[in-house]
């Protein structure tokens, strides 16, 4: 199961995994593993984590009540009203003891305290609308605001969701957005942030986000540019 995540350049990652899963088994006795194409889900009544890999580095995920800016990941995620998922890139097992308390604390997030009733539906979405239909107006509204302006940069991209987040797919992931409390994050990449490191000075980014306050006009020009570049990335190579 694992080898189909941990495969090819990312077989590096699998003792990794093993040290983690091993810590994190140790303090909760065990849990159910599942594992797609992309990533290795562990799970009790629903997924708490979420442990993938790339070339340069493991991949880790799991939610928490409310952000958790210190903990300096990569990205936080709303996934419904009071959850919200945080990233985190590593390559070496120094930080595993802290992750290890924050999964348990995610572990006991997601275990319904009572068996789940079939009248209480779980706020779950597979398409943007049924994300953007989460939020309030004032969020809504923004967040129509960039996706009008994201398929109007990328015309040929098709929309899902991806990494519990609105994404444009065009041979690639191409771009994401989610709401965050203080912020609406759009998650263009890497490299793309690099690129465009001058033009983003005005903005908090993490390596890898972009965070545009609520309450500040969005800059529908520079996502676009930014939209159009990870495009033309894309159809010559990653």
């Amino acid at each position: 199961m694992e080898k189909t995540v941990f495969t090819g350049v990312r077989e590096r990652w699998l003792p990794l995994y093993n040290e983690l899963k091993g810590m994190t088994e140790k303090a909760l006795g065990g849990f159910e593993v599942r594992g797609t194409e992309a990533a290795m889900l562990w799970r009790h009544d629903t997924c708490f984590a979420e442990i993938g890999a790339r070339k340069d580095c493991m991949t880790i995920a799991f939610a928490s009540g409310t952000v958790h800016d210190e903990w300096e990941p990569v990205k936080a995620v709303q996934t419904s009203k009071n959850r919200f998922v945080h990233y985190f890139e590593v390559s070496g097992p120094e930080r595993f003891p802290a992750f290890v308390e924050r999964i348990q604390a995610a572990y006991r997030l997601t275990k319904p305290a009572k068996p789940p009733k079939r009248e209480a539906a779980s706020e779950e979405y597979r398409t943007i609308d049924e994300y953007i239909a989460l939020f309030e107006p004032p969020m809504r509204d923004m967040m129509q605001q960039i996706r009008r302006t994201i398929r109007e940069a990328a015309p040929e991209a098709v929309e899902k969701i991806s990494w519990s987040m609105p994404t444009f797919y065009q041979e690639g992931n191409l771009i994401h957005f989610a709401a965050a409390k203080t912020h609406l994050g759009v998650y263009p990449g890497s490299e793309v942030m690099e690129a465009f490191q001058d033009k983003l000075n005005p903005y908090a980014t993490t390596k890898g986000s972009i965070h545009l306050p609520w309450d500040k006009p969005l800059p529908c020009e520079l996502i676009a540019e930014i939209t159009r570049f990870q495009a033309a990335r894309r159809r010559t190579g990653p």
